[in-house]
């Protein structure tokens, strides 16, 4: 268990993190690109589906790692891999994903259905600015979520094993 663990862990974790950048990188500029959907409300009830898929699959693979890092770190514990890193990563990642699914997008998709049935203008304007802040702390938490991924893990990829019976420096 414990020579699968990092490789399984790690190779969920890269697949999550390569997700996460195609939607931030290309899907999401390319949706809300002038030039190719002129309509934002269009892209952002396509940009809004693909988002409930990737946190609906974020469940089972950041799930996975959360669980796969702590079998890892308990079957080993006496050799101290340092599993623990990638169990918190994982275990952070995931609570991030269930924030950002259930609370976040949430409010975002009321404020919207607020906006569409606004009384007058000024009320619709109001609720823009509520939406847009609460779409920065959307953007800002999947992107921490992404840079946090992305360092845990290569750093987690790039760091030796120990040897058994060698102590930590």
């Amino acid at each position: 268990m414990t020579q699968l663990s990092k490789p399984v862990t790690l190779a969920l974790l890269w697949l999550w993190a390569g997700a996460a950048l195609m939607f931030m990188a290309f899907t999401a500029p390319t949706l809300f690109n002038p030039n190719v959907l002129d309509n934002r409300d269009l892209s952002g009830a396509i940009s809004g589906a693909i988002l409930k898929r990737f946190f609906a699959a974020s469940y089972y693979v950041l799930g996975a790692c959360t669980l796969i890092s702590l079998l890892g770190w308990i079957a080993d514990i006496k050799v101290r891999r340092r599993m623990e890193l990638l169990f918190f990563l994982s275990l952070v990642l995931l609570g991030a994903n269930i924030l950002q699914d259930k609370l976040v997008r949430t409010r975002l998709i009321q404020i919207k259905l607020e906006i569409k049935n606004a009384p007058d203008e000024k009320r619709r304007a109001g609720l823009q600015t509520r939406f847009n802040d609460w779409h920065q702390i959307s953007v800002s938490l999947f992107g921490g979520s992404l840079l946090l991924a992305l360092l845990g893990a290569g750093w987690a990829s790039l760091r030796p094993e120990r040897k058994a019976g060698k102590k930590d420096p």
